[in-house]
């Protein structure tokens, strides 16, 4: 007890602190850290509180291109990513509770439920990758135990919450940090028994994911930290894996060891920085390199009409493979359903295509600085013939009816309030001034275009 009360001290101060600089294990962490695997592709599910749910339930259909890596013309040629981790969206739960860590509106009982409830879908989610993998298995021909790894969430108990609700007949209050052990272990236990329930025979439970994205500094910090040993400490009596991905420096990203993870791989957070900083990604390798993190990649579909930011991925893929981040572990973000790498897998786009050929080759560890040259002018040698970019007398027909018209504007105006989710084509379309982001000057050149003072070319 002593021992712990004095880590947790030390830890405290360490952090108050920003001078200080703890000693780490140079390098990046290697698949033997996590039971051989290296690529983990984030899938998010539960999209609960837009009604649009169906951005985070996951058909077999839509898994095959993450579990197979399939050439132009639709022909499976490998495996790619190696596992995957079920995550919630950034949302709310249907008691109007937040997914993340909020001080104002907590998640509870009911939201927790559902959400795990929506993970084990079935047909979708992880019954859905169960199939995938057993189809891109058979077609390999594959007659190996090889399986997908697969990692589950742990949601933040917060303090504020004093309602959760009964487990095994007794009444949670987040106040208590007994109570929060409770709800953790519950939650835990939960998927575990739904896991087991649904005898996934092609997939294999690595482990848990932590889902906030860095410690609280606040008066209860030292109760987060007593919370996160006590979590790592279960998983390990289990033999699971606990994993991490803390925002760029966050507060824990140097003590994730003494936090009780397993691994962490840390955001760079180069991908949609307001003022990006060009030589980001190689400080947070740095970085990582220091405290023994593994990194993040980052994309999403403003990836596939905007050359900043088609850029600015290209930077994560040449940085880490220049240096060393390829060769280690990596955790893959791409937005919910539709998400980045399944779109761009079944596009005759250029800009778009590419991003999911060079990020197969990046998670096989063969990516060079050619393809990142090719990618970078356009020319990519193993396209026999570059696909033509879209019409550009579409670009405001957001519905493709045709016509451009109130219509559109309205759809416009949705995609802008996020009330409405748009398809990748949809976004190019609605992106009228090709900046990179839908905004209130897009809709307002759709409604100059049917008003007759503006013409959209």
């Amino acid at each position: 007890m002593k021992k712990t009360t004095a880590l947790m001290i030390a830890l405290l101060l360490l952090y108050s602190c920003a001078a200080s600089v703890i000693a780490a294990e140079s390098g990046m962490p290697t698949a033997d850290e996590l039971d051989g695997y290296e690529n983990v592709c984030l899938t998010y599910t539960f999209d609960y509180y837009n009604s649009y749910n169906e951005m985070g339930a996951h058909t077999v259909e839509d898994l095959l291109p993450y579990v197979g890596y399939y050439d132009r013309s639709g022909l499976l040629k490998d495996y790619f990513f190696d596992s995957f981790l079920f995550l919630p969206c950034v949302s709310f739960g249907p008691s109007g509770g937040s997914m993340v860590g909020s001080f104002a509106d907590p998640s509870n009982l009911l939201d927790w439920t559902s959400y795990i409830d929506d993970t084990f879908k079935e047909g979708y989610n992880v019954d859905a990758l169960n199939t995938a993998f057993g189809q891109v298995k058979d077609e390999m021909q594959d007659a190996s135990d090889k399986k997908a790894g697969v990692f589950f969430t742990i949601l933040y108990p917060i303090h504020t919450q004093t309602n959760f609700g009964s487990i095994n007949g007794e009444h949670l209050d987040f106040s208590s940090n007994d109570d929060r052990k409770k709800a953790v272990k519950w939650m835990i236990d939960e998927q575990i028994s739904r896991y087991t329930d649904g005898g996934y025979e092609n997939l294999d439970m690595v482990g848990f994911y932590w889902f906030e994205e860095y410690l609280f500094n606040y008066e209860h910090t030292q109760k987060d930290i007593e919370l996160l040993n006590y979590t790592a400490d279960y998983l390990h009596s289990l033999g699971l894996k606990f994993i991490w991905i803390p925002w760029y420096q966050a507060y824990g990203s140097t003590d994730w060891k003494e936090l009780g993870f397993d691994v962490a791989c840390m955001q760079p957070n180069l991908f949609w920085a307001d003022q990006p900083d060009y030589n980001r990604v190689r400080q947070s390798i740095n970085y990582s390199k220091q405290y023994g993190l593994g990194m993040e990649m980052e994309v999403d579909p403003l990836a596939f009409h905007s050359k900043e930011h088609f850029n600015r991925y290209l930077l994560y893929l040449e940085d880490g493979m220049k240096y060393g981040a390829m060769d280690s572990i990596k955790m893959y973000y791409q937005d919910k359903k539709p998400a980045a790498f399944g779109t761009a897998s079944k596009s005759e786009e250029f800009q778009m295509r590419v991003i999911y050929d060079l990020t197969y080759k990046y998670a096989k560890g063969t990516l060079t600085e050619s393809d990142i040259d090719n990618a970078r002018n356009g020319k990519y040698p193993e396209y026999s013939e570059q696909p033509e970019q879209p019409e550009t007398g579409k670009i405001g027909d957001i519905n493709s009816d045709g016509v451009i018209d109130t219509y559109d504007y309205v759809l416009c105006k949705r995609i802008y309030f996020e009330t409405y989710y748009p398809t990748a084509e949809e976004r190019i379309l609605a992106d009228v001034n090709r900046d990179g982001t839908i905004d209130v000057y897009d809709c307002i050149l759709v409604r100059r275009h049917y008003f007759g003072t503006y013409v959209i070319r």
